[in-house]
């Protein structure tokens, strides 16, 4: 296995991000922790904004005792989002062109109006952002990933952040995103159906766990950002043809891959 300085795999992971490569697992770094693997993700993010992106927000990975469990991990982990990974709703994405080995999820987004603090209790974080319903594109710069690297590596891969497709923002409580039910279908083919329960038992507390999370890294939720909350059930394989997201009461989004 190579040894790399963590400015090194740094540099590496974002040259995969920007030709879009698979890494070999031989440049993992022995050893690493996890606040380690931030440092690393900060650094990437940090050669993205350089060279023109902006940071938009955030995505939490692992918010269930199963993703958990596949990781090796007993707390969630975030990953950073560039306005250059956003898409609109009926987006397109190219199997060829735009992702590695990607994945699809099911999610709720908290898209913040107004700075969001440490201290806010749910109920503070639902008054203060808008909800939209999300496929998120989980994707990663290492080759034979989902499941077979360590918690680690894929926090220096920013939680393994592609894409986030947004469907329509509204206000809601925190009692209705509490009770909403996710269904994930591609083309005729249904892929799940989930309770918001699934997801820290509320996605609300995910996105407090992320901003305490943030404050220990010198970093806050402002206003304008995105968060993608977590995953409604397992991902599944990116493949060809339309997903569609849908909700109870937060409308559907859909993504088209090519």
């Amino acid at each position: 296995m190579t040894t790399l300085t963590p400015e090194q795999l740094a540099e590496q992971l974002y040259n995969a991000y920007r030709d879009q490569l698979s890494l070999p697992k031989s440049v993992f770094i022995d050893d690493m922790d996890v606040e380690q693997a931030y440092q690393i993700q900060h650094q990437v993010t940090a050669q993205k904004v350089a060279n023109g992106a902006t940071l938009a927000g955030y995505k939490i990975s692992m918010t269930s005792e199963r993703t958990m469990a596949l990781f090796a991990s007993t707390n969630p982990m975030y990953g950073q989002l560039t306005d250059r990974q956003l898409l609109e709703n009926n987006a397109q994405l190219s199997l060829n062109t735009d992702v590695n080995d990607a994945l699809v999820e099911l999610e709720l987004a908290f898209i913040v109006q107004e700075i969001v603090l440490p201290t806010d209790d749910i109920e503070d974080i639902c008054r203060k952002c808008l909800i939209a319903p999300a496929l998120e594109v989980p994707d990663c710069r290492y080759q034979d990933w989902f499941a077979n690297m360590s918690k680690e590596h894929l926090c220096a891969d920013s939680a393994v952040a592609g894409y986030l497709c947004l469907g329509d923002a509204q206000s809601m409580s925190v009692d209705k995103i509490g009770a909403e039910l996710g269904k994930l279908t591609h083309g005729s083919e249904l892929l799940l159906t989930e309770p918001a329960s699934v997801v820290l038992k509320h996605p609300a507390k995910a996105v407090q766990w992320l901003v305490q999370k943030l404050e220990s890294h010198g970093l806050k939720l402002d206003a304008g950002m995105v968060v993608s909350s977590g995953s409604f059930g397992m991902p599944v394989p990116l493949k060809s043809g339309e997903y569609v997201g849908q909700f109870q009461q937060t409308d559907t989004v859909r993504l088209r891959v090519v």
